[in-house]
């Protein structure tokens, strides 16, 4: 049976994260009962002993959501190698700002083994008001940007407004 893989964001109980770490499962599982598809649902969690404190200016620790992506791609990789992702998994990422991304994509072409990535974008480089806009002017984040919404099959935006962000900033169209 194919899969539908979760991959979450570290849960902040005073934001919409500590909400989505049952909800987003949960929503995605009754969707997959009603309209009767072939799917499980199989969350990938990273490391929960990560810094509790958050970096000043932002919701989440700059250090410890690596720790919890990096723990991430363990668990990514692991699942490529024992041949528990198959062809037509779909892989749903929580945050698009997200470095596995990028390994998921390369192991999934070299491998052979054709994956759907879903992903949301919440904020990131391409938005001023975000902490990535207002602290990071070097190219290199954008062109990471710009890469993971090209390695993504299905772009989610937050609003509108953020479409419309990304596709100013990028001159981007397919999403």
């Amino acid at each position: 049976m194919n899969k539908v893989w979760i991959v979450d964001l570290e849960a902040v109980d005073t934001r919409y994260t500590g909400q989505w770490k049952t909800w987003i499962p949960e929503v995605v599982a009754k969707h997959i009962t009603s309209n009767n598809l072939k799917y499980e649902v199989s969350v990938i969690e990273g490391d929960d002993n990560i810094p509790e404190a958050t970096t000043p200016g932002a919701f989440l620790n700059f250090g410890g959501t690596n720790v919890y992506k990096s723990s991430q791609m363990t668990k990514i990789a692991r699942a490529f190698t024992n041949g528990d992702v198959r062809s037509g998994d779909i892989f749903l990422y929580t945050d698009a700002w997200n470095p596995t991304i990028i390994q998921l994509k390369y192991m999934s072409q070299l491998l052979g083994i054709p994956v759907k990535i879903h992903a949301f974008w919440h904020a990131g480089n391409y938005d001023k008001n975000d902490f990535l806009g207002r602290l990071i002017k070097d190219s290199w984040v954008k062109n990471f940007e710009l890469s993971l919404a090209q390695a993504i099959d299905y772009n989610w935006f937050a609003s509108d407004y953020h479409i419309k962000l990304f596709r100013d900033t990028y001159g981007y169209d397919d999403i």
